[in-house]
């Protein structure tokens, strides 16, 4: 009976454990994931999408420019300057 109480403890602390290291995989996924959006969305957008709220998400703009180019030396520039000063 002893036995059986003792494996029945250890089973349970293993699943305790196991949920507990998921919980900050998925936490720290999460932080990667809100990071990512944030570099590369407005924040009202990021807000928007964690919501789940993607209605009206589309804009419509009468006009666009997309510019295409190298930048040579990039990487390098965008260690010493912020976004707003690259662009």
């Amino acid at each position: 009976m002893i036995a059986f109480c003792i494996l029945t403890a250890y089973h349970s602390e293993r699943y305790v454990r196991q949920e507990f290291v998921e919980r900050l995989r998925v936490d720290e996924e999460r932080k990667r994931r809100d990071d990512l959006l944030e570099t590369m969305l407005p924040v009202h957008i990021k807000e928007r999408l964690k919501d789940n709220r993607t209605d009206g998400l589309a804009e419509s703009y009468d006009e666009v420019s997309i510019l295409f180019c190298y930048v040579s030396n990039f990487q390098a520039l965008s260690k010493h300057a912020s976004a707003i000063e690259l662009v």
